[in-house]
Formats: C-alpha cells, structure tokens, sequence
C-alpha cells in the first residue's frame, strides 16, 4: 500500500495572486479617473465622482458577506485532507488543510479578475472605443462666459514659457 503524500500549505501563491491584482489595482484606477475627468463636464464631477465612489465601496461589504460563507461552506471542505480538490492541480497549487478554501478564493479572484475584466474589455468595441465615441468635455479651448452679459467667447489655450 502506498502512502500518498498530503499537500502542504502554501502561502506564496495566493499571496503572489494578491501581490499582482493589487499592483494593478492603482494603475487601473488612475487610468479611469483620468478617462472620467476628461469626458465629464467640470461641473457636475463631483457629484459624479461622489457616486462612482459610493458604488465602489458599497461592494466591499457585499463581497464580504458572500465570500466568509463561500469559503467556510463550500471551498475548504473541498480542500480538507481527501476532499475532491485536494488531490489534484488545485491542492497542489494552494495546498490541503485548514484555511486553504480562503486561499483559493484570493487565488481565483486575484488571477482570474484581471483576465475576464481586461479580455471583457478588449472584446467590447463599446468599451474599447469609449475615447473616441465620447467627446472630451473640455475642449483645447476654453469658452470664458461673461457674468453680466451671460455671453461667451472661446480664449487662446493658455501657454506656457518653457526655460
């Protein structure tokens, strides 16, 4: 009779999961703003922003109640000494034992959100033309209106002495 050996914990692959969707988590975040600063009028952003923010964050909470139940109920059972994941790529990869149902979820989401939001994006011509299809708010040049007559005209961009 041989003895199979139990996968063992291991830590580097969901905290390497977490390290790559977090480095990312800036970039992406950076390039949306700019997008949104340059598409709404000036304005209405804060208003816009206040609600792209409340969205945001109201989501947190609701990951954290579906994710506690997920993996507690379903994923670390599967990943308990003789579950059906822990013999296969998957117990090798996090490893087979308490806590690993966690494990794979960072794994999933970490690995598998950035594929599916990026190749869901780079599919869509909708989202990947958005710069084109929508015309900047702010123009090059500024239309200065006149508080008194209620009357605009467009001004020379402003520039700048380089030296």
């Amino acid at each position: 009779m041989k003895v199979t050996e139990v996968p063992r914990p291991r830590p580097d692959v969901p905290g390497s999961a977490q390290f790559v969707i977090l480095f990312f988590i800036p970039v992406s975040a950076a390039l949306s703003q700019a997008v949104w600063q340059k598409k709404v009028a000036p304005d209405i952003q804060a208003r816009v922003f206040a609600i792209r923010g409340m969205i945001a964050y109201m989501i947190i909470p609701l990951a954290n109640l579906v994710v506690g139940p997920l993996a507690d109920n379903i994923f670390e059972p599967l990943l308990q000494e003789g579950g059906a994941l822990s013999t296969i790529f998957v117990g090798n990869l996090v490893g087979v034992g308490t806590g690993r149902g966690i494990a794979l979820i960072f794994f999933i989401v970490s690995a598998f959100s950035l594929w599916l939001s990026s190749g869901y994006a780079f599919a869509n011509p909708r989202i990947r033309n958005l710069e084109e299809e929508i015309p900047d708010e702010i123009p090059g040049e500024p239309e200065v209106i006149d508080e008194v007559s209620g009357e605009g005209e467009k001004q020379p961009a402003l520039q700048t002495s380089s030296g």
